[in-house]
């Protein structure tokens, strides 16, 4: 069930469910047809993340600095999206930490 959708100032749609976060990345395409022209990630267990599902008794909300939060079935988290390559998302890499539980960052994407 989906529970709350965004969309960035890059224009990534962001899509709280119980199933964790999805972001469709590069939003919709300039003939409003096409979805995530660079891809899509999924924030979830099954993916490696602390993220259960988002509630439909908490909020995703972006803030004035660009994080995006969502409340989570047992957390609150952000993220923080800094120097990300669209051009070429195959290079992308990412680490996470949650702040308040993780003492380290966890382990860098593939």
């Amino acid at each position: 069930m989906v529970y709350g959708i965004l969309e960035d100032d890059a224009g990534n749609i962001i899509i709280g469910t119980t199933y964790g976060l999805t972001i469709l990345k590069g939003g919709l395409g300039v003939d409003k047809e096409t979805f995530a022209k660079e891809g899509v990630e999924h924030f979830n267990e099954h993916a490696g993340f602390p993220i259960k599902d988002v509630s439909n008794n908490y909020i995703m909300l972006i803030d004035r600095r660009g994080f995006v939060w969502a409340g989570t079935g047992d957390k609150l988290v952000r993220f923080d999206f800094v120097g990300i390559e669209t051009a070429r998302p195959s290079l992308v890499r990412y680490q996470y930490m949650l702040e308040g539980s993780d003492k380290h960052w966890g382990p860098l994407s593939n």
